[in-house]
């Protein structure tokens, strides 16, 4: 595992053994089930209206008010496309540890309201990069976007991405990698202080 090769801590246990983990992803895999049948029921509906319509007038209000509706789920389902689902993440956390590790994270230009993750060897380079959809709490809890993630997975795949204490869950993707020379400058005080925060007690300190 790259993470203990660049002595950066790994949970005891399994992600899923992480308080908080296993309920947040049961919330989010239930209320994408509701969109899904929401969607689904909709389109139902304005299929019997188009094929049976009372009358037009009926039909045009109808499609007035629910249109953001629909507009909304499919905007949703076509927008969650080629992202880990729920039931991926739990795999993901039933079956592996969490890693801590040092990230650089950026807007990401080429998705929409998608983030690039960077993540930090120690000698500052960017050992791996993912695109994920990074929660805006999450988000705006970094400073200059800087901070220690969790990581649950094998880095050249998919993987389960947290807070440190998994507030915060969601997934990532791999982007393709890159492999970069060592940087021979000093470390800034902030990639430093990173480093040292995923080297020394990451878990200990929220599980205890």
């Amino acid at each position: 595992m790259l993470a203990e090769e660049y002595g950066y801590q790994v949970s005891a246990g399994r992600a899923a053994d992480i308080p908080g983990v296993m309920d947040i992803l049961r919330s989010s895999q239930r209320r994408s089930r509701q969109r899904r049948v929401s969607g689904v029921v909709v389109l139902a509906c304005f299929g019997a209206l188009w094929v049976f319509p009372a009358t037009h007038l009926i039909l045009f209000a109808v499609a007035f008010l629910f249109s953001p509706i629909v507009i909304t789920v499919l905007w949703v389902m076509i927008n969650d496309a080629g992202w880990p689902n729920t039931t991926e993440l739990m795999r993901l956390a039933q079956q592996h540890p969490f890693q801590a590790w040092p990230c650089q994270i950026e807007e990401d230009r080429k998705g929409w309201n998608s983030k690039r993750i960077q993540l930090l060897a120690p000698d500052g380079s960017v050992a791996r990069e993912f695109r994920t959809k990074m929660p805006d709490r999450a988000w705006q809890g970094m400073t200059d976007g800087r901070g220690v993630l969790w990581i649950a997975g094998d880095l050249r795949f998919s993987c389960l991405v947290a807070v440190p204490g998994a507030g915060n869950v969601w997934g990532s993707r791999p982007m393709p990698h890159a492999p970069q020379p060592s940087r021979s400058s000093r470390l800034n005080a902030v990639e430093d202080e990173l480093i040292r925060a995923a080297t020394q007690e990451a878990f200990r300190g929220w599980l205890f």
